[in-house]
């Protein structure tokens, strides 16, 4: 009965990291659709807006941790709810698939701005 708790802890864990970047996307102004993947809830938007991917990608990675923080130590429930929360903290790295579209977005950004620079000076 423990583990089965403790996996559906997980499940609410990944729907609620998956519920905030649909709201943010939303916040954002992009119409955001939820799917599943096998077993997994995935959220769906469509952006050329470097900037809104970035906020999207790392709204669960800065939000989950702060309510982690929030949440007092009770039980083993409780305990293993923080864990998950804070380990959302993970997913602003690159190696993460939310990391990653934050890494890539900036690079975007970078290699657009490098472009623009580069045609203003041959305007001169």
């Amino acid at each position: 009965m423990i583990i089965l708790s403790l996996v559906a802890i997980f499940f609410c864990v990944v729907a609620l990291h998956e519920l905030i970047h649909y709201i943010v996307a939303l916040a954002v102004g992009l119409s955001p659709r939820f799917g599943i993947y096998k077993i997994f809830p995935f959220v769906e938007y469509t952006t050329e807006s470097e900037i809104k991917t970035i906020i999207i990608s790392l709204a669960p990675g800065i939000i989950l941790p702060l309510i982690g923080i929030l949440i007092p130590i009770g039980d083993i429930y409780f305990l293993w709810f923080k864990i998950l929360l804070f380990i959302n903290v993970l997913e602003i790295t690159p190696m993460s698939p939310d990391g990653y579209e934050v890494f890539r977005s900036f690079k975007r950004l970078i290699l657009s701005n490098k472009h623009n620079i580069k045609k203003k000076d041959s305007q001169l």
